[in-house]
């Protein structure tokens, strides 16, 4: 905090009228600094300044300011002058007013003194673009962008524009280029806690509210805009495409960046659509005057196709871009739809990060395949494939959908759950969606085509049948029945061999593998030989060409074939992590396809709860529970404004009540894709039209009727008997339908999901009788906090007539801390203070979101090369991690040693190295400093051209943070020396103290022998001009952690210690010597 002199003197210099030419003085952005703007009738200039007091702590004896003038068009002549007075310690020792006094004097001075005229080459005319915050895009200033192999004016303003258009519309953008390939790659970002999705949802997406959708878009060679594309037809992808992560970052930054950047759920398709489908549906939009949904399905229609411009009227191609669900206005708010059909006034960036965000927020509305909208009636939580066959073919065989072995290690029993329901709901006739367009073989069952043979189960010989006449492939799958039994049985075999001479076949083991069920049928005998008359037919016939019917019955002979999901779970963790189904040969293929589309056509996110205790719902023995999450991704937004508008204030302790909703368990397997609704009747609408609930228990059990005879799956370990849910619903029974004897709602947006129990048999008809887990015993004043309250008229009632408990864990993070304000605490009177609700139940975090595109100072850059890092920002917000701890400003000028200040100076450089100083001390003051890692002391300035850098807060298990603590030092202590022609040349940058072991003793981090830095970013060869000094920064503490070959460790015999200004020269010559890189022309002299 700054001295009382500093605090007094500035509110004194604060008062207007003190300066005829300096207006607006006031307290700076930092700490002990100070803001002034300087403005003249006579000249019209208007010179914005900063001054930085070196340190407010000594002032105002010892002391001195470092001034920058830090309007964007500076007068040469004020810089010059400016640099020349700090040279001279004009300010040293000043007091406030005496600054602000010489300051006036020397602006007046310099815009009077005659101006000598400057030649300007094409180096003088260099604008610094090394930052991220991009401040220049929300001005008319064209950007000069010096890293375009274009140098056309227009090619530049058109880029800059375009991406103001981005910024505008509530993006962050980003500019990043490789050094040494002529790649330009534009970052445009938005925060993914603004696109209301509710946390259940992330949860099911697996994001965190903090991460960013970010599109990354390359360019080769040249700036590319909306009009290039229409105008001059298809751009190769080379030359402008959206770049997957490890393609748009060489494999340095991808390790180091691996933490931040990732693929979400759904990347690869996003990835596919605009590579592939963007600009052709772009031109068709612009063309026809589509929306994006006519587009997408004309294009969809007539792939490979003669052009037909006749067709465009068609009603399926006029069809607005409406949904669902309410959309996000970020990309409602149609930028194509406001400039079209003037291409000039077109951001591409915008376009395609508008375009790619709709099929991101609403993937539950669109084809993963195909990228058209699928038109379904109802919500859905995740994204899937339209009623297109080969869609679906293309989704199941390319693996897009949920991973069937990595849901089998984590989640086994929702396989099974999912399983059982597909088989009870083709055993009432009651499956309404097939796996079709995935080529299952399958035997004719309808008109069964059979062969009679002799078995020997022995030797699994199969004889008696005319091979020569028949078509019996090694591979095919044959299914079993009687001589006389038209039933195929529920075991197959595969043949493994043939002896067309000796007219046998070989099969393999039989599937399934109850080795019980199969001696009923064919009890294998010790006496070798002995043969047994069998019926089998081939999986020969498309599973697409059979009836309905026969489409039920071919999926449950199918699922009858698969082992149970705890020997398919054993086998993946017998054959290691990487093992798939596809290799198991006791799998038949059409089996295991078809239990890929079970378990990826799940349109729910369903997770067992019963691993922690503390989240059971207590007081429900007999029934294994589980989370269920169900429809679109902003459904809980919805479900809590309604909560807000129509129960949080009448009911702040209780403003939703929970209840049951039971149907017949082949009716689940719908219900899990679609959502409760009440669009069939089943059991009849004594009470109205909606959905129907009830508190009791046992009143919704009585519509939970189990399977049909034989509709339970032979390989269930669940042995589910029937299914109920438990639901939150809005307090307002007002508004309901009905609420006696049923609660019956007719507002879909009034019902949220919350529980699925499973009652089971385990060997007997009695539900109850199966153990529950227990919850551990907990203290009484716990309970009261994590055990949600009821409202007293509504209580949910269990099996057993007895209340159940509902764990607090059932709502969001967010709706818990916002219940807590209204809730007793610990059950202490004193805490039932009356407080009035507030809205702050709606589901959307209350954070910074709303600040995350207002804060320039957050424009993300993304880390891509081993040469060159533009500033990046965290893309998730990473727990703290045991990090060292760092004190900043505990360095004193005395304490270290610096080579001799540069006595050269200009204009250009002084205003480029300005902008980088008040770039990194705002993110010291913005970000923070251990996820920094770096830190620059402006106390210890005495010139923009030289700076004291600490590295700091390195993880503690890194070799050389335990030799740091070891000897009581916080920090790697850097000297960065500007030259002359900087940024046209790269700092000179080395090691003050410790010293470290050399490469020769073990030595690491890419630090010579006498301090310096060994690194080609730090050449001629290796710098680049657009290079941000915090890019510099991160880059350096790369190279000394890194462990690579062997890790940075300090020198056993002096580590405490300080390089020499000669050791550190000479080290850096030889160093750039033996790599063949060019030493910088103004390095220091020894």
């Amino acid at each position: 905090m700054p001295s009382k002199e500093f605090r007094a003197h500035l509110r004194e210099a604060v008062i207007p009228g003190q300066y005829r030419h300096l207006t607006r003085v006031q307290e700076g952005e930092f700490e002990g600094s100070i803001a002034f703007v300087f403005s003249s009738q006579e000249s019209e200039e208007i010179v914005e300044y900063s001054a930085i007091v070196s340190d407010d702590h000594d002032y105002p004896q010892n002391h001195s300011f470092v001034v920058f003038a830090t309007s964007e068009n500076a007068n040469p002549a004020i810089t010059k002058a400016l640099d020349m007075a700090q040279k001279e310690g004009t300010f040293n020792q000043s007091t406030i007013h005496e600054l602000l006094a010489a300051m006036e004097d020397l602006t007046l001075n310099a815009l009077n003194a005659p101006q000598e005229p400057t030649a300007h080459s094409d180096t003088d005319d260099f604008d610094a673009f090394g930052d991220s915050d991009f401040d220049d895009f929300d001005s008319e200033r064209p950007i000069k962008v010096s890293f375009l192999m274009v140098s056309a004016e227009k090619l530049r303003e058109k880029m800059c524009a375009d991406l103001r258009d981005a910024k505008a519309a509530g993006f962050r953008i980003g500019l990043i280029r490789e050094p040494g390939n002529p790649f330009l790659i534009v970052s445009i970002s938005y925060r993914i806690s603004r696109l209301g999705i509710s946390e259940d949802a992330m949860q099911a997406w697996k994001l965190e509210r903090q991460d960013y959708f970010v599109l990354l878009i390359r360019y080769t060679k040249v700036y590319v805009d909306m009009k290039d594309v229409f105008e001059l037809g298809d751009i190769p992808s080379q030359d402008s495409d959206a770049p997957s992560l490890p393609e748009a970052s060489s494999k340095a930054s991808r390790e180091q960046i691996a933490s931040d950047l990732r693929s979400c759920f759904i990347s690869e398709p996003l990835q596919k659509l605009l590579n592939e489908r963007f600009f052709p549906i772009a031109k068709l939009r612009h063309k026809f005057n589509f929306s994006w949904t006519g587009a997408e399905l004309f294009f969809q229609n007539n792939q490979g196709m003669i052009s037909n411009d006749d067709n465009t009227n068609s009603p399926d191609y006029q069809r607005p871009d409406d949904w669902v669900t309410p959309a996000p206005d970020i990309f409602q708010k149609d930028h194509f739809a406001k400039v079209s059909p003037d291409l000039s006034k077109m951001s591409l960036p915008l376009v395609a990060m508008q375009y790619v965000l709709r099929h991101f927020a609403k993937c539950g509305e669109f084809c993963l395949v195909c990228h058209c909208k699928t038109f379904n009636p109802f919500e859905t939580l995740k994204p899937y494939v339209c009623s297109n066959g080969l869609c679906l073919y293309q989704y199941i065989g390319h693996g897009m959908g949920s991973n069937l072995e990595h849901t089998i290690r984590t989640q086994p029993k929702v396989v099974d759950l999912l399983v059982s329901l597909v088989y009870a709901s083709t055993s009432a006739g009651r499956l309404e969606d097939f796996p079709t367009g995935l080529g299952l073989k399958v035997p004719r069952l309808e008109t069964p085509k059979y062969y009679d043979a002799f078995l020997d189960p022995e030797t699994m010989t199969l004889t008696g049948m005319e091979i020569g006449k028949n078509t019996f492939t090694v591979g095919t799958w044959v299914a079993f029945g009687m001589p006389g039994n038209d039933v195929i049985s529920a075991w197959s075999s595969r043949i493994t061999s043939i002896d067309r001479d000796g007219g046998f076949l070989i099969l393999s083991e039989p599937v399934p593998w109850q080795e019980t069920a199969f001696r009923k049928v064919l009890p294998r005998t010790k006496i070798s030989g002995e043969q047994l008359a069998v019926r089998f037919a081939l999986y020969d016939t498309e599973f697409d060409d059979l009836t309905v019917g026969g489409k039920q019955s071919a999926i449950r002979m199918l699922l009858n074939s698969l082992p149970d999901v705890v020997t398919m779970e054993s086998y993946l963790k017998k054959s290691g992590p990487e093992k798939t189904f596809s290799s198991w040969d006791r799998l038949n293929p059409a089996a295991l396809d078809t239990l890929r589309w079970i378990v990826a056509s799940n349109r729910s996110c369903i997770m067992q709860d019963d691993t922690n205790p503390d989240h059971l719902v207590k007081n429900m023995p007999g029934y294994v529970q589980f989370r269920l999450i169900q429809g679109a991704p902003d459904k809980e937004h919805r479900f809590m404004q309604a909560v807000n508008q129509h129960s949080m204030l009448q009911k702040p302790r209780c403003p939703t009540l929970f209840a049951w909703h039971g149907s017949d368990l082949h009716n689940w397997h719908n219900i899990l894709r679609q959502g409760l609704h009440f669009d069939q009747i089943v059991h009849g609408r004594s009470q109205g039209n909606g959905v129907y609930f009830s508190n009791q228990f046992t009143t919704s059990l009585g519509y939970s009727r189990g399977p049909e005879v034989g509709g339970t799956w032979p390989g269930s370990n669940l042995h589910i008997a029937r299914v109920i849910s438990l639901n939150e619903i809005v307090n307002c029974p007002r508004k309901f339908t009905s609420v006696r004897p049923y609660f019956v709602v007719d507002n879909l947006q009034w019902i949220q999901p919350r529980y699925l129990f499973v009652g089971t048999t385990v060997g007997t008809t009695d539900a109850a009788s199966v153990p529950s887990v227990k919850p551990k015993k907990r203290r009484a004043d716990s309970d009261s906090i994590s055990i949600l309250p009821q409202d007293p008229q509504y209580v949910a009632f269990g099996p057993n007539g007895a209340k159940i408990n509902i764990p607090m864990s059932a709502l969001s993070y967010q709706r818990r801390q916002a219940l807590s304000k209204v809730l007793p605490v610990h059950n202490d009177p004193r805490a039932r203070s009356s407080k009035k609700p507030s809205r702050v139940m709606d589901g959307v975090p209350h954070d910074d979101d709303l600040r995350s595109v207002a804060s320039e100072a957050e424009d993300i850059a993304l880390l891509l090369s081993d040469d060159e890092v533009l500033p990046m920002k965290n893309l998730a917000a990473r727990p703290v991690t045991n990090k060292m701890a760092f004190e900043p400003d505990k360095l004193t000028s005395g304490s270290v040693s610096l080579l001799e200040e540069p006595q050269y100076s200009d204009s250009k450089t002084t205003s480029v190295l300005q902008r980088h100083l008040k770039a990194v001390l705002k993110l010291q003051k913005t970000e923070r400093l251990d996820e920094l890692g770096w830190y620059v002391n402006k106390y210890l300035l005495q010139t923009v051209y030289q700076w004291i850098v600490e590295l700091h807060s390195f993880e503690k298990d890194l070799p050389l943070a335990k030799d740091l603590e070891k000897r009581k030092l916080q920090s790697v202590i850097l000297e960065v020396r500007f030259p002359h022609q900087f940024p046209m040349s790269p700092p000179f940058v080395r090691v003050i103290r410790p010293r470290f072991r050399e490469f020769a003793q073990g030595g690491g981090g890419h630090v010579t022998n006498g301090g310096a830095l060994c690194m080609e970013l730090l050449t001629n060869s290796g710098w680049s001009p657009v290079a941000s000094m915090e890019s510099v920064f991160l880059q350096i503490r790369m190279a000394i952690t890194s462990t690579d070959p062997w890790p940075a460790r300090l020198s056993a015999n002096d580590g405490r210690g300080s390089y020499t200004i000669h050791e550190a020269v000479s080290a850096y010559k030889r160093a750039c010597q033996t790599h063949g890189w060019a030493i910088p022309t103004e390095l220091p002299t020894a």
